[in-house]
């Protein structure tokens, strides 16, 4: 601007000088351009400087090293162009305190934007502010200049070195009684559900026994228990560095929408899920009904066969014969009755039976009719039951009792005592 004003001050003495010689019309307009076009460019630039606005665009964030890109847009909303603007940008990294400063020029079009592209990198992560300090504005001459503080702000986030982890997600050491999930890697004390099987060892509860595997395998075993754990994450989701509170609420609407539809998913799959399971128990009560109908009609069946042949059984009705004694004679040939007798001893005179303990007793006839329950088994009874038998009197009947017994005389044993 200083050389532009010499240069004009040294055209200026140059035109008086010219006129002064030649005395013309010619030089006189010329002094009179020469002092007019200066003081119309002045008035111009201080009406001009109104009507300049600006903002800032940038990417709000940034890796350490990287060049953070961003642009600052200016808009002219006068009448008149703009041919000299010049702005100041200072950049100010709040955690170390570091500063750096740029200049960006540019001319601006009545009506219209202009938009200046600058970039930013730093070696140290931080919060750097940027800040539009000075604009300049200077007429088409360069000979005067007006200075704007606008103070235009915004800032990048610049941040420190990624480092990728690997990250394992185990089972969580929090129990949860109520929880249908238990622990694959910890044992507990919830009798429903078993951890696992190991032997016996001194000290252990008599509850935990594992007894019929002990009986199988003739040695005590106990039952360890499962742990009940809560299967649940966690999401913790950092917005600081989002800057602006829209950004912040736009994220959060995001994530909120994300885990709207991730639930609404889930309760869809678990109602896929329910349905399958309802048509499969309709298909399964289907089958039973009908199942439960083809045995309603066996069962009918086997009632109108039982009649027809239990018939012979019952005692003759007197309507049925025309004269008494066939009556007689049809009622004597079938069963009437069954009558139980519950102590019936065998003599050397033939058999007799007692009904108050002793006191009384009465012969039976050899030839009396009694009711029988007969088994009948092949010969490969008999060497399962001489197999099975003292393990099954050992196992059910004897209990746990007899199985610890013979673990203390074996360990007694080992240890020689």
């Amino acid at each position: 601007m200083i050389k532009s004003r010499v240069y004009y001050i040294v055209w200026l003495l140059a035109s008086l000088l010219l006129y002064l010689w030649s005395d013309s019309w010619i030089a006189c307009f010329l002094v009179a351009v020469s002092v007019i076009l200066p003081l119309v460019s002045g008035l111009w630039l201080l009406t001009e400087k109104r009507q300049i606005h600006c903002y800032f665009q940038i990417k709000d964030i940034a890796g350490k090293g990287q060049e953070a890109k961003g642009s600052l847009c200016v808009e002219n909303h006068g009448f008149l162009p703009l041919p000299r603007l010049g702005c100041h940008l200072v950049f100010q990294n709040r955690l170390t305190g570091e500063k750096a400063r740029q200049d960006v020029y540019c001319s601006v079009s009545a009506k219209k934007t202009q938009q200046l592209e600058w970039g930013l990198s730093s070696e140290y992560c931080g919060n750097i502010r940027v800040v539009l300090e000075t604009i300049s504005c200077s007429d088409v001459f360069g000979l005067w200049k007006v200075v704007l503080r606008p103070g235009e702000q915004s800032h990048v986030v610049i941040l420190p070195d990624i480092i990728q982890m690997e990250v394992t997600v185990t089972d969580s050491d929090t129990a949860n009684w109520e929880s249908v999930t238990y622990s694959s890697v910890k044992r507990g004390d919830d009798p429903s559900e078993i951890f696992g099987v190991r032997e016996y060892l001194p000290g252990d509860s008599l509850k935990n026994i594992h007894w019929k595997l002990s009986g199988k395998m003739d040695d005590l075993y106990v039952k360890e228990l499962s742990l009940p754990i809560e299967n649940s994450i966690l999401l913790i989701y950092e917005t600081a560095i989002l800057g602006k509170r829209r950004e912040s609420a736009r994220v959060r609407s995001e994530l909120d929408s994300t885990y709207a539809a991730r639930r609404t998913q889930a309760f869809r799959t678990a109602q896929d899920q329910i349905n399958a399971m309802v048509s499969e128990l309709a298909g399964q009560y289907s089958l039973l009904e009908q199942e439960s109908a083809r045995l309603a009609a066996c069962a009918k069946e086997l009632e109108e066969v039982s009649a027809e042949y239990s018939g012979g059984l019952r005692a003759p009705s007197r309507s049925s014969y025309a004269n008494y004694e066939d009556y007689v004679a049809a009622y004597n040939a079938y069963l009437a009755s069954v009558t139980e007798r519950t102590h019936i001893e065998k003599t050397a005179a033939g058999a007799r039976y007692t009904e108050d303990g002793g006191a009384t007793w009465h012969e039976l006839p050899g030839s009396t009719i009694v009711s029988m329950n007969m088994w009948g088994f092949t010969h490969s009874f008999l060497p399962e039951a001489e197999a099975r038998f003292a393990a099954f009197l050992e196992v059910l009947l004897l209990g746990g009792a007899w199985s610890v017994l013979r673990f203390a005389q074996r360990s007694a044993a080992g240890h020689g005592t």
